[in-house]
């Protein structure tokens, strides 16, 4: 931050507009934010929902594949989520003391490479930007992610594409799961018995899918449970996880766009405000 690295006491200053400027440490810092939280609960949704409402009902090889891919992807994504939130993108100069007001109009600089930042009143670097919600300088800022509360910039951003990657494919994996249980379980209520190999139901015999799934439902949850009520419930949590899917999705997609295209998500904002912008 804008202090003595050996003081960290102080946050705290004022720009050269006079505006109090306080750099959040990272996303944890301060104030959490909805979408922060949001995501917190749907990952935690997402393993829980696995483990009460799909594993149950997977024959066994199955579900130890699925099992030990659904929890590598969780420690995962949640690794990542805490590291990124907890990541430093700012500019290296973010940790010199500011500059002196008297001193920050007659500081030289290339212009070419460098600009000052009004706010953190140091000499950055051009390609540098100042996040007005973390309240520092991050270099090569992409975004603000509200998901995880910090700035994405050069520091940080593979992490990010990973992370983004991964939460795609378990979003997709456990819509997949879900999808293929409810229809199998849709299929059994009908009182017909399984035509086609599936993930829950077993494969060898004729046993009948609907005292499959009774069987499995008043061993789970006791003989308060309902084959209807349970169908409900796995298919609020499918589409839960397929509009994850769908959002996830096209930000993953976005970014491969920004890549094959060469530029940021600020670049690309500024380009599209251009467009916009009325002709003189």
């Amino acid at each position: 931050m804008p202090c003595d690295a050996g003081v960290g006491a102080t946050r705290l200053f004022k720009s050269v507009y006079g505006a109090k400027v306080q750099p959040k440490l990272h996303g944890f810092d301060g104030k959490l934010d909805t979408m922060q939280l949001i995501a917190w609960g749907v990952i935690g949704y997402s393993i829980a929902a696995y483990f009460a409402l799909y594993a149950p009902f997977l024959s066994f090889a199955p579900c130890v594949g699925l099992t030990a891919s659904v929890l590598f992807l969780g420690v995962v994504v949640i690794s990542l989520k805490i590291y990124l939130s907890l990541s430093a993108p700012e500019d290296s100069t973010m940790y010199r003391l500011p500059l002196p007001l008297a001193a920050v109009f007659q500081t030289t600089y290339d212009p070419t490479k460098e600009k000052l930042c009004s706010y953190c009143i140091q000499i950055v670097d051009l390609r540098t930007r100042h996040c007005g919600k973390c309240d520092k300088c991050i270099h090569q800022q992409d975004h603000h992610c509200r998901w995880l509360n910090t700035c994405i910039g050069s520091k940080n951003y593979r992490a990010f594409f990973v992370f983004v990657t991964l939460v795609l494919v378990a979003m997709l994996l456990l819509c997949g799961i879900g999808l293929s249980i409810f229809i199998d379980a849709l299929a059994s209520q009908a009182g017909g018995t399984q035509a086609s190999p599936s993930i829950a139901a077993p494969s060898a015999g004729r046993l009948q899918a609907r005292a499959f799934y009774d069987d499995r439902l008043l061993k789970t949850y006791g003989s308060a449970a309902s084959l209807p009520a349970y169908l409900t419930v796995v298919a609020v949590t499918v589409l839960v996880h397929f509009g994850c899917s769908v959002a996830v999705g096209n930000l993953w997609a976005f970014h491969i766009y920004l890549f094959v295209t060469d530029q940021s998500t600020v670049q690309w904002l500024k380009a599209r405000e251009s467009s916009n912008e009325p002709a003189a």
